[in-house]
């Protein structure tokens, strides 16, 4: 009888789930779909069954990384004038444990954020050859200057909703997370929450908001981010 060529049985001596480690564990799949999850010893064998073992090594679920300025050559806030392309991001990813991933831009010129997210929003939508591009996160320009890391001071600015508006529209529905504000005092920072409700709307829909929040001197150190919760459903 000819093999299942969609059908086939990884197997590993350490197998890692979100709740356990099995030791010799399996995994069963056919085509791109994981069937199931367990110890090989609960896995029927079958002639027709493809095997692939692996000794002495890991089987780990993908790494979703929500925050990541670029790899294999490319730049999320370059995505033109790159040397390589996203879909060179994604290839590196992917041989690196990454199954998904969160394309992030810096602040800049907004003539230039709004087009660079437009370009990247368009090369999201081609097919990927490893890690998925799930969506784009977009890091500033609402950062306090005195805690920017490596962003350029000259293009950030406080907190504008409206350009938060153009922000979004310019990634085409691909923008799903936000770092509007890093730092502030508290003066500066009570114009956060006029973000929140004004997002809403602009989205109609609704989003998961998370505060760190630490005094110290006299002054409120907090980073919020805005996690919008349609994600791209999966291909499948």
């Amino acid at each position: 009888m000819a093999k299942n060529r969609d059908r086939k049985l990884y197997v590993v001596d350490y197998l890692i789930t979100p709740d356990e480690r099995i030791d010799k564990g399996a995994v069963l799949c056919e085509g791109d779909r994981i069937l199931a999850v367990g110890g090989l010893s609960g896995f029927s064998i079958e002639d027709e069954l493809q095997v692939e073992r692996f000794e002495n090594a890991y089987m780990t679920p993908g790494f979703i990384d929500t925050h990541i300025h670029g790899a294999g050559g490319f730049d999320s806030s370059r995505c033109l004038s790159s040397p390589h392309k996203l879909a060179d991001m994604s290839r590196v990813l992917g041989e690196r444990g990454v199954t998904g991933f969160f394309p992030t831009v810096v602040a800049d010129r907004p003539e230039v954020m709004l087009k660079n997210l437009q370009d990247l929003s368009d090369a999201m939508r081609q097919e990927m050859p490893g890690a998925e591009a799930l969506a784009i996160h977009v890091e500033g320009p609402f950062l306090n200057p005195a805690k920017c890391g490596a962003q350029l001071k000259e293009c950030l600015q406080p907190i504008d909703i409206n350009f938060a508006a153009e922000l979004i529209a310019a990634g085409n529905g691909m923008v799903k997370s936000m770092t509007p504000v890093e730092g502030w005092n508290r003066v500066a920072i009570d114009g956060i929450y006029d973000v929140i409700p004004a997002l809403e709307e602009i989205l109609q829909d609704p989003i998961h908001h998370t505060f760190i929040e630490m005094t110290a001197l006299g002054y409120f150190s907090r980073m919020m981010e805005i996690t919008f919760r349609k994600l791209p459903k999966s291909r499948d």
